[in-house]
């Protein structure tokens, strides 16, 4: 009986790793807190950037090039960013769109989508110039820029405007607008069914320290089941503690990201795909934010497969 070479068996374990590690991402842990609400009962079908100063958390999101035409109102999607409210109370509403979004007549508002939302009391995402009075993005503006229309002579009325319940302060709880203001901050969960705005989180103190309204992909490495660490810093980063990462982790982030996260999360041989995205060796200490000085450790940021 012939063994398989070494190449195949690599192959076949990242191959497993990549359908192990997808998978994990669509799939969080189940919780009470986890994910927007949204009270269309509909959600925006492509992600896109963040555009208000201020306005950003962990997740990433996609950006979308000008030029390109596309649709608000297509499809489903299974994430979103904050919580949308009832858009049947919104002034000058001309259609509801899928998700937060609605194209609405923003002329009167300075023709920015910016001051149309803070007028309902919410805060702006995105915002579009329309195709044809319709759900269909023709191109996309910053929240606090005039969408003014693209035909020479002509000023449009209306806009497809991103709406959300405003992001939460540092140390306001975010539990029901699922994110927070400052992009330093995570909303992090503190107790059952309640979350804060932090910049770091330490399990068992700060209590479960899971981030409940990341996209999903983001809570993937499930970063509040990692070992010996001193805090969490965002979905994939910690400070591990010194004296341990020294002696069980010879000071490389790498060995860490391998045998401390990786072991800790993955499943049967898939740990050893975990890599470090910060330098491999690490000295430096630093301060857990927003702690006293003895709450000090060793930065490491982890990944895996689907991030190569």
């Amino acid at each position: 009986m012939r063994t398989p070479s070494q190449p195949m068996v690599y192959s076949s374990r990242l191959f497993t790793a990549l359908c192990l590690v997808r998978t994990a991402a669509g799939s969080p842990d189940s919780r009470s807190l986890r994910g927007a609400t949204n009270g269309s009962n509909t959600t925006l079908t492509q992600s896109s950037s963040s555009s208000a100063a201020g306005n950003a958390t962990g997740a990433s999101r996609e950006i979308v090039h000008e030029s390109t035409p596309r649709t608000l109102s297509s499809g489903w999607s299974p994430w979103h960013m904050g919580v949308c409210p009832n858009k049947k109370s919104w002034s000058d509403l001309k259609l509801e769109c899928d998700g937060c979004t609605a194209l609405v007549n923003h002329r009167r508002y300075g023709s920015t989508c910016d001051a149309y939302c803070k007028s309902q009391g919410l805060q702006c995402l995105n915002g579009w110039e329309e195709m044809n009075d319709d759900c269909e993005a023709k191109s996309r503006a910053r929240c606090s820029e005039p969408i003014l229309g693209t035909l020479e002579g002509y000023r449009t009325s209306d806009a497809l405007c991103e709406c959300i319940v405003p992001c939460s302060q540092t140390g306001e709880s975010c539990a029901d607008s699922a994110c927070c203001q400052n992009s330093a901050d995570n909303c992090f969960e503190t107790t059952f069914g309640a979350a804060m705005c932090k910049r770091s989180c330490t399990p068992g103190v700060d209590s479960t320290c899971r981030l409940p309204f990341d996209h999903p992909r983001a809570q993937a490495p499930r970063s509040w089941r990692w070992p010996d660490i001193v805090c969490i810093l965002g979905s994939a980063e910690v400070l591990v503690k010194p004296e341990v990462f020294r002696s069980k982790y010879g000071s490389d982030c790498s060995r860490y990201c391998v045998e401390g996260a990786g072991k800790a999360v993955s499943a049967d041989d898939v740990y050893a795909y975990w890599i470090s995205v910060n330098e491999a060796t690490e000295a430096t200490e630093h301060v857990c934010p927003d702690a006293d000085d003895s709450k000090r450790g060793v930065k490491c940021h982890c990944s895996f497969p689907d991030r190569l």
